[in-house]
């Protein structure tokens, strides 16, 4: 399905639908339906969006590359403070939480030089205790950050946008609990 063509009601019609696993058929439907969203969302506020991203060397494959072309208070927070110009998105169609290996993963996509310093994982449950620690180390020691967001998180989003209301504004507010938590 086209994005453009999609609804909010749609998209969280097909997160709900859809069943979780990583069986290798919902693992990719699972990833589609997070790039629509992703698309429907914030579509405006990226100048490229690339599915399936690969870098030159064929190391690494990132689900969803984006550039941020957004003046919008969230993006130009990432922008600013953590210098990204490319937002990495990792979908996770996993029936647990994420457990602190898939951070440390994702840590290796990011990296200063090429403005890809920010991450968000969508998964269904979100991040357990020690990936919430992994993604908090990762923060302090090396100034990159990798963001939690689950299904509610996007059905929610999802129904800001529809009321008129701008769903980055959800993540801001998340990526500022995260940082305010933080301890020395």
């Amino acid at each position: 399905m086209i994005a453009g063509a999609l609804t909010a009601n749609d998209l969280i019609a097909q997160i709900q639908n859809c069943p979780p696993g990583t069986e290798n058929a919902a693992a990719i439907r699972y990833e589609e339906i997070c790039a629509d969203t992703v698309r429907y969302l914030f579509g405006g506020d990226f100048s490229q969006m690339s599915r399936q991203h690969k870098t030159k060397d064929l190391m690494f494959r990132m689900d969803l590359l984006c550039s941020i072309k957004s003046n919008k208070e969230f993006w130009s927070f990432l922008s600013h403070y953590y210098k990204a110009k490319f937002i990495v998105f990792e979908t996770k169609n996993y029936t647990e939480e994420i457990g602190q290996n898939l951070i440390y993963i994702t840590e290796k996509y990011l990296f200063a030089s090429a403005l890809r310093t920010v991450a968000i994982i969508i998964s269904r449950r979100g991040f357990d205790l020690h990936a919430q620690a992994a993604a908090e180390g990762i923060l302090k020691e090396n100034n990159k950050l990798i963001i939690d967001i689950t299904d509610n998180d996007l059905i929610k989003m999802l129904l800001m946008k529809k009321n008129g209301k701008e769903p980055s504004d959800h993540l801001y507010d998340k990526v500022e609990k995260f940082l305010m938590s933080i301890s020395k």
